[in-house]
């Protein structure tokens, strides 16, 4: 379970929750508060490691999920 986990990939359980959140409502932003300053490569491991091995690169993550990035 989500609420199970401490650290994944040096994430907080709650950041960990807030991606899956962000994966089941297409379209969401995935917490920008919180998984913005994070590096690209670090949300792409994070999609990696629940299910997603076709997830690359951020364009991967964002044409998948969604998912916002301000520049």
């Amino acid at each position: 379970m989500i609420e199970e986990m401490v650290v994944v990939n040096g994430l907080k359980a709650s950041d960990v929750y807030l991606v899956q959140y962000g994966k089941q409502h297409f379209g969401a932003p995935l917490a920008p508060n919180k998984l913005d300053s994070l590096p690209v490569d670090q949300l792409v491991k994070m999609v990696f490691y629940f299910e997603d091995t076709t997830i690359k690169t951020m364009a991967d993550v964002r044409q998948r999920y969604g998912a916002q990035q301000s520049q």
